[in-house]
């Protein structure tokens, strides 16, 4: 965007992150770090804002997960039957022996949605969370 008054902000990311973003602006031609890494925080953010308001949404939560570190799939189990009443369905995948990834589908108000987010998010072996909402409705 030009005209945006541009702030500097220093960022601490793991290798294999900085690898891969690495890799995409190689493939993509991209010159800027700090494009991509803007666009990512503008992506999360707006994502999730919108769970603030009082609505309810219907949308999916991608998950991936390394199942063998500490109580991951006991912690990601108990978290979803808190949130039962939202948890339409769960489709799990084994990418590896040590990763997976899972798909749940969800119905509910705004603000429960964000909590199961939120508490899935703060399981230690989740290593990626993306929610993608489908309707929002009154």
């Amino acid at each position: 965007m030009s005209g945006t008054r541009r702030l500097k902000t220093g960022v601490s990311l793991p290798k294999d992150v900085m690898e891969l973003m690495d890799r995409y602006m190689e493939k993509f031609g991209v010159k800027s770090r700090s494009k991509i890494i803007a666009e990512a925080v503008r992506s999360y953010v707006t994502e999730r804002l919108w769970l603030a308001e009082k609505k309810k949404v219907i949308g999916l939560i991608i998950i991936i997960y390394n199942e063998k570190k500490g109580e991951t799939v006991k912690k990601l189990l108990d978290v979803q039957h808190e949130f039962i009443g939202e948890i339409i369905s769960t489709t799990h995948f084994h990418v590896s022996h040590d990763m997976c990834l899972e798909v749940i589908m969800t119905k509910g108000p705004a603000k429960n949605i964000s909590d199961l987010i939120s508490d899935i998010e703060n399981i230690v072996g989740v290593e990626m969370i993306k929610f993608l909402p489908a309707i929002i409705t009154e």
